[in-house]
C-alpha cells in the first residue's frame, strides 16, 4: 500500500513561519492589559490559521484538522475576551483593604 503526499519543500521562509504564532503569542503576555493580549493571540492564529489553509502543498486531512483546531482556539480566545469585558476587572486584594 503506497501513501502519496506531496511535501513542501523545506526553506527558511517556512521555518521562520512555523515560529511566527508561538512569537506573538509571547508578544501577547507581555501587553499590559488582559483583553489586548487575547485579541492579539486571537487574530496572530486566525491570521497563521488561513494562511496555512490556502498553502498549496498541504494534504487535505491536515487542512480540515487545522481549521478544526483553529476554530476552537479562536472561539476560546474570543469568548475569554467577552467575559474580560462583560464581567470587568478583576479586583486586586488590596481593593478589600480601604
Amino acid at each position: 500500500m503506497s501513501l502519496l503526499v506531496s511535501i513542501l519543500p523545506a526553506s527558511w521562509a517556512q521555518y521562520s513561519w512555523s515560529v511566527t504564532l508561538s512569537l506573538l503569542a509571547w508578544c501577547s503576555l507581555l501587553l499590559p492589559e488582559a483583553g489586548l493580549g487575547c485579541a492579539l493571540c486571537a487574530g496572530s492564529l486566525a491570521l497563521t490559521a488561513y494562511l496555512d489553509l490556502i498553502q498549496p502543498g498541504y494534504p487535505s486531512w491536515f487542512r480540515a484538522l487545522r481549521f478544526i483546531l483553529s476554530t476552537g482556539a479562536v472561539l476560546s480566545l474570543l469568548a475569554t475576551l467577552f467575559c474580560i469585558f462583560t464581567l470587568g476587572p478583576k479586583k486586586q486584594a488590596s481593593d478589600y483593604l480601604s
